[in-house]
C-alpha cells in the first residue's frame, strides 16, 4: 500500500472515530407556520394620540422554529415574524410593515421570557418612510397568565406627527 493511501486511509478512520465520539444530535426543531390577521375598529394608542378614530387592520405570519426536552414539552422557540399593515382614517390610508425575530425561552416554572428584536415602518404619503419602533425588548411572560412584564423596553415609538397629521380630516 501506498504511503499516500496509508495516509488517507489513517485520516478517515481517525475522522470516523472521532465522528462516533460525538454526543447524539438533539432532534430537529418543529417547524410551523402560524397566520395572523385581525381589524381593530379604533386603534386605542393611535386614536388617542391623534385626537380621532383611526382604524388598524393587520395581517401576516410567524415562522415558528420549536426545540423540545425528552419529555416534549418546549424549551425554546425561535420565531420570524412578517406583518403588513393599513392604518386608515378620514378616507385615507398610512400602509406598513412589521418584522423581525423573537426568541421564548420557556422556564421550568412555566414562565418564559422572550426576547424581540425588529422594526415597524410606515409610508406617509409626501414624508416617506416612518420608523414607529426599532430595536430590542425583553419581556417575561409569568406563568401565572398574568400581565406580561417588560424588563427592557424596545427602542419605542418616534414621534407620530406625520402619520397623524396625513390621516386628520
Amino acid at each position: 500500500m501506498s504511503l499516500r493511501r496509508t495516509t488517507t486511509a489513517l485520516a478517515a478512520a481517525g475522522l470516523l472515530a472521532t465522528v462516533a465520539a460525538l454526543p447524539a444530535q438533539a432532534s430537529a426543531p418543529e417547524r410551523t407556520v402560524e397566520t395572523l390577521e385581525f381589524t381593530l375598529a379604533e386603534h386605542p394608542y393611535f386614536s388617542e394620540v391623534c385626537g380621532f378614530p383611526v382604524s388598524v387592520h393587520v395581517w401576516g405570519e410567524f415562522l415558528v422554529r420549536t426545540w423540545t426536552d425528552e419529555e416534549g414539552a418546549a424549551v425554546r422557540e425561535l420565531r420570524h415574524f412578517k406583518f403588513r399593515s393599513e392604518s386608515s382614517a378620514n378616507g385615507k390610508t398610512v400602509r406598513g410593515v412589521t418584522m423581525g425575530p423573537e426568541t421564548a425561552v420557556f422556564h421550568p416554572d412555566g414562565s418564559a421570557t422572550v426576547h424581540i428584536r425588529g422594526i415597524v415602518t410606515r409610508v406617509v404619503s409626501g414624508e416617506g418612510t416612518v420608523k414607529l419602533a426599532w430595536g430590542s425588548g425583553l419581556t417575561l411572560w409569568p406563568a401565572d397568565g398574568s400581565e406580561d412584564v417588560v424588563l427592557e423596553p424596545t427602542g419605542g415609538p418616534e414621534d407620530l406627527q406625520p402619520f397623524c397629521d396625513y390621516l386628520a380630516p
